[in-house]
């Protein structure tokens, strides 16, 4: 793979440097050379040159993601080749990733649970597009400083997040950790709204499970998670748990 060098451009945004690394791909924080504002540019690993159906099945997904237009989906700018290599260009999220966050912040529960309310809010329009995440883990979830004022927080969705690439594809772009696969993508199922609240049951039980017991967020930990995936409930619903226990302890949130 050829990697970018700190100044060289790629679409309209002047690499800085290199800010996160993956099994498929890495992201630079760079700057918009139209806007002059910081931006972010994910760059897939697998080359348009060696896998037969990334090219076509990249833009068409890339073009989904960058329609959606939600407060808490993050915003696509521009979509590109550099190098035979596909790139996405987004708003910088400055404070990273929901686990990044996480080692810096001691967040009370009430902040946790306002945060994935904004997540299940943002799955719940994709869903109703009928847009599947179909990559959905605790690095998809970006902060931005403000993120305590309930205006910080973006869902990544973005290309070949969206789930649908052969095997061939996923053999060199890398997949999902097995613990936020559900069990019927496992034997061959196609990506789905249910196999998206699966990964955030996960999520839930990743940011609650060594803490004391909330009844509430443990049950709905379980509806996300039942095998059956007919039985889980929509994004909406979980939107409107995690409001509800928000609600219970506002008086925890700063």
């Amino acid at each position: 793979m050829v990697r970018p060098q700190i100044g060289d451009m790629i679409g309209h945004a002047q690499i800085e440097a290199l800010i996160a690394s993956s099994v498929y791909s890495d992201v630079y924080r760079a700057s918009d050379l139209r806007s002059g504002k910081p931006c972010a540019v994910r760059l897939w690993r697998a080359s348009f040159d060696y896998v037969t159906e990334l090219r076509a099945l990249f833009h068409h997904e890339a073009r989904i993601a960058a329609a959606l237009r939600h407060p808490h989906i993050l915003r696509i700018s521009e979509i590109g080749e550099w190098h035979g290599y596909g790139f996405i260009t987004s708003e910088y999220m400055a404070a990273g990733s929901l686990p990044m966050w996480l080692r810096r912040v001691s967040a009370p529960p009430a902040i946790l649970f306002d945060l994935l309310r904004q997540a299940a809010l943002a799955l719940a329009y994709a869903h109703r597009f009928h847009v599947v995440h179909g990559d959905l883990r605790p690095a998809a979830l970006l902060l931005t400083p403000d993120v305590r004022y309930r205006a910080g927080f973006r869902l990544a969705i973005s290309g070949v997040a969206l789930g649908r690439l052969s095997s061939e594809a996923l053999a060199l772009g890398g997949i999902t950790p097995n613990r936020y696969i559900a069990p019927e993508r496992r034997t061959g199922a196609e990506p789905s709204p249910a196999a998206d609240i699966f990964a955030f049951g996960q999520i839930l039980g990743d940011l609650f499970g060594d803490t004391p017991a909330d009844p509430h967020i443990i049950d709905l930990m379980t509806a996300c998670c039942v095998l059956d995936p007919a039985r889980r409930p929509p994004a909406a619903a979980i939107a409107l748990a995690l409001a509800l226990r928000v609600r219970a302890l506002s008086k925890d949130i700063a």
